[in-house]
């Protein structure tokens, strides 16, 4: 009722508690464990923003080949690398356009994302380690054995 707005509104404490409640009620979501957890912010109706996929490296249907990325904000996939030959460390590959998402085959599971130090902290572009980047940690055997891993031993850092 009115009477009731106008009594939370008029306590400064109330008002702020009321305030972070509406705000955490749409940053968190009970699961069914009773857990809190962040919201999956979906783009479309299949992908979320994070997501790691499989995607057909070329654009006809009948193509098996497939590459791996990440789903951005805006929606589109940017292709994934490693450093290392047998690596399982996955970056931007920086060097590779962004695709649309109607290439993705799938997404991959077991992924952990994590960050890593922009030139591991050192050197002139990261000098005082303030600048990351993403990394996700994705196991070799979650892959399908179609996808073709891109090795750019220049993105490893110190």
């Amino acid at each position: 009722t009115d009477q009731q707005v106008e009594s939370v509104m008029s306590s400064p404490s109330k008002c702020v508690l009321l305030l972070l409640c509406l705000w955490t009620t749409r940053a968190f979501v009970f699961s069914s464990s009773r857990l809190i957890r962040p919201l999956r912010i979906s783009l479309s109706s299949d992908y979320a923003e994070y997501d790691v996929v499989e995607y057909r490296l070329q654009e006809n249907d009948n193509s098996t080949e497939t590459g791996v990325g990440v789903v951005l904000a805006n929606g589109k996939v940017q292709p994934l690398c490693v450093w290392a030959q047998d690596g399982n460390e996955f970056v931007w590959d920086e060097d590779a356009e962004t695709l649309d998402t109607d290439l993705v085959v799938r997404i991959v599971d077991d992924v952990w994302p994590t960050t890593r130090l922009v030139d591991g902290g050192l050197g002139p572009n990261n000098p005082h380690g303030e600048e990351s980047e993403d990394v996700f940690v994705i196991e070799r055997d979650s892959l399908s054995a179609s996808t073709t891993v891109v090795v750019k031993t220049d993105r490893e850092v110190f």
